[in-house]
């Protein structure tokens, strides 16, 4: 299974937040699938993954 390495990073619209890059290693299928999901709702890579983390630590728990 190949694997990718990305980079995430917060938006320039959260200039208010102190923000840290985040690396991390994903399958090249889920990157693919994620990247569709994205584009169908006009949002980056990055928004959508952030999306994505607050969503579920909002469903379970801190």
């Amino acid at each position: 299974m190949s694997v990718m390495e990305i980079i995430v990073t917060y938006g320039p619209r959260r200039k208010e937040k102190r923000v840290k890059v985040v690396t991390f290693k994903v399958e090249v299928d889920l990157l693919e699938e994620i990247d569709r999901h994205a584009e169908k709702r006009g949002l980056s890579r990055s928004e959508l993954i952030r999306e994505a983390i607050m969503r579920y630590i909002r469903n379970n728990g801190n």
